[in-house]
């Protein structure tokens, strides 16, 4: 994608949470086998545990990072560790807790949660870049706006709206455990009313442009979930991916566990 290759804890979570789901219908259906690439040994539940210690053992030494190697890819804070906690339910306790912390004191924004510091992906201006940087990768992207006096200003990056509806769904999870704390449902409350905020309104406008380069201001209608909010023209607007489906989900989700924590107050 845009990404350099680089060594992620939000990608390796995700295998180790396919792993683990894949352990639990082994233990299901104990008859189950079938054969991998991995060493042309048959899958079994020696194997898979086998591989999750050593998932989980990569996990541990790199978060609450989401990238120790050297820069350009050592990255402290990242959105998609998330994820992690939910809906992979890999990072639980005292790790969790940091994750969230990290996320809103450093990627919160006012209009969604940043991906990373310095993300050049929808950038201020964007869509007055050339197509090439556009969809370029991360690092080629970083050296072309520097080179131009275009850097990325720290405080300026997109402000996705895919994080927000998870980080409901999370309190929402911990106001509904059985310590049930009211600073949870109120937290869950405050994501839930920030993903609300994010849906377009009236005189929203987004610039497409054609093949041939001709800018052309279209509207965007009203109730749609946007991928981000980025600063065009020094206004913050939605991206052209308007509506988003990961983002309706995700919101989706966040109204029904909302739906769920009031029914324990009533």
């Amino acid at each position: 994608w845009e990404e350099g290759r680089k060594i992620e804890a939000s990608s390796i979570g995700v295998v180790v949470a396919g792993l683990k789901a894949l352990r639990s219908l082994f233990l299901e259906s104990y008859f189950l086998t079938g054969h991998c690439q991995y060493k042309n040994k048959v899958v079994n539940l020696d194997v898979l545990d086998d591989l999750i210690e050593r998932g989980v053992s990569a996990l541990n030494e790199i978060l609450p990072s989401e990238c120790i190697q050297p820069s350009p890819n050592y990255r402290r804070y990242d959105g998609a560790l998330l994820f992690l906690i939910y809906p992979l339910n890999i990072v639980r306790g005292e790790m969790a807790e940091q994750i969230l912390s990290d996320i809103t004191t450093y990627l919160q924004g006012e209009y969604g949660i940043r991906r990373y510091l310095n993300d050049s992906f929808w950038c201020r201006d964007f869509q007055d870049l050339p197509k090439k940087i556009q969809t370029s990768i991360y690092t080629d992207r970083q050296n072309w706006l520097e080179e131009n006096g275009k850097g990325v200003v720290l405080g300026e990056e997109a402000q996705w709206c895919i994080f927000d509806p998870i980080l409901s769904v999370i309190f929402g999870h911990k106001f509904q455990s059985s310590e049930r704390k009211d600073d949870d449902l109120k937290k869950q409350t405050q994501y839930l009313n920030r993903s609300l905020n994010q849906i377009t309104g009236k005189g929203f406008r987004i610039i497409k442009r054609d093949m041939s380069e001709t800018e052309e201001f279209v509207a965007i209608e009203e109730l749609k979930c946007p991928e981000l909010y980025y600063i065009q023209r020094n206004n913050y607007i939605p991206n052209v991916s308007t509506p988003l489906l990961w983002t309706q989900a995700n919101l989706s989700i966040a109204l029904e566990m909302m739906e769920k924590s009031l029914r324990l107050i009533d």
